[in-house]
């Protein structure tokens, strides 16, 4: 029953509380990857008048030490080069199909085309066969970036190479 917002950044998320105004009187648990966001989501929303609001304390990742993570389904996505965590160590099942071959597989990569970067289930076999991109197309843009075979590209924040 989790509702996702249609947001690329939390810095969008005060934007889209109103489109939460249904849910003011019912219960809200947030929750997140470490705990942080999901911290200043519940004061927000407490600040916006919601009177119920709850939070997971320390996030997925501290629920999934604690826990064993029984029940979650799939694997939790970080920011840094690990790209996915596991979370379930008790019952653990894979909830995402590649994009290019539909075989099931727990691995998350950017599109190694830095105009494209879509983030997507791809499997090990169709990762390394398209160089680490999501298509044909992207396979061959010429500003696409090395694959290591990990899908996840440090953002180069010089302004004379900046990626778009």
């Amino acid at each position: 029953n989790a509702i996702t917002l249609d947001i690329d950044n939390f810095r969008d998320f005060p934007e889209k509380v109103k489109e939460l105004e249904h849910l003011k009187n019912k219960k809200v648990i947030t929750y997140c990857t470490g705990g942080i966001k999901c911290e200043k989501a519940s004061a927000l929303l407490l600040k916006e008048g919601f009177k119920d609001v709850f939070q997971l304390h320390g996030g997925i990742v501290k629920y999934a030490k604690e826990t064993g993570g029984k029940d979650f389904d799939g694997v939790c996505y970080v920011f840094d080069n690990r790209v996915t965590v596991p979370v379930n160590q008790v019952n653990p099942e894979i909830i995402s199909k590649c994009h290019v071959c539909n075989k099931s597989t727990p691995r998350m990569v950017n599109c190694a085309n830095p105009e494209c970067n879509e983030h997507l289930p791809i499997c090990e076999e169709c990762g390394w066969e398209l160089e680490g991109a999501c298509s044909p197309q992207c396979k061959e843009h010429p500003r696409k970036r090395v694959y290591d075979g990990s899908g996840y590209y440090i953002k180069n924040t010089d302004p004379g190479h900046l990626i778009v």
